[in-house]
């Protein structure tokens, strides 16, 4: 079981800003770049996903993944003039070697507690696909969408 861990303010900005340097660390050995739009561009994504952390606290019955999703879409579509900005910053940033470091972390979560592991049933394997699928299918008539194609 883990220690109880307070939540400060001065823990959360560290957790943050960890979070960051790895995604702009695996960016740039990754792409063999950077651009200081690149460190921009990790900041306005950590700001939007501390954004929806917030907004996941204050209406519970949301989860921040949702929040982050529909903020995202929103600030990035391309009637409003925050999608420029948005791709300038975003668009030299690879997603897969951003996301890495939260990947790592999310599988050490999960890895290290194998007897809660083992009591999940088999079904959770299929809820996982079925989600993971659905996810991929919306993000991508979304962007067929907004792309116009």
């Amino acid at each position: 079981m883990d220690p109880a861990l307070k939540l400060t303010p001065r823990i959360t900005i560290l957790a943050f800003a960890i979070a960051g340097a790895s995604a702009l660390a695996m960016n740039v050995i990754g792409t063999k770049s950077f651009a200081w739009n690149d460190l921009a561009g990790v900041v306005v994504l950590l700001l939007l996903t501390g954004l929806s952390f917030r907004l996941a606290r204050l209406m519970p019955s949301v989860p921040s993944s949702v929040w982050v999703l529909t903020l995202t879409t929103v600030l990035s579509a391309p009637f409003l003039p925050t999608a420029g900005l948005l791709a300038a910053l975003t668009g030299h940033l690879d997603v897969i070697l951003i996301g890495l470091p939260a990947l790592t972390l999310i599988g050490l979560t999960v890895g290290r507690d194998i007897k809660a592991l083992k009591s999940l049933s088999w079904k959770i394997i299929v809820v996982a696909l079925v989600t993971y699928s659905a996810s991929f299918i919306a993000a991508a008539a979304l962007g067929q969408i907004a792309l116009g194609r």
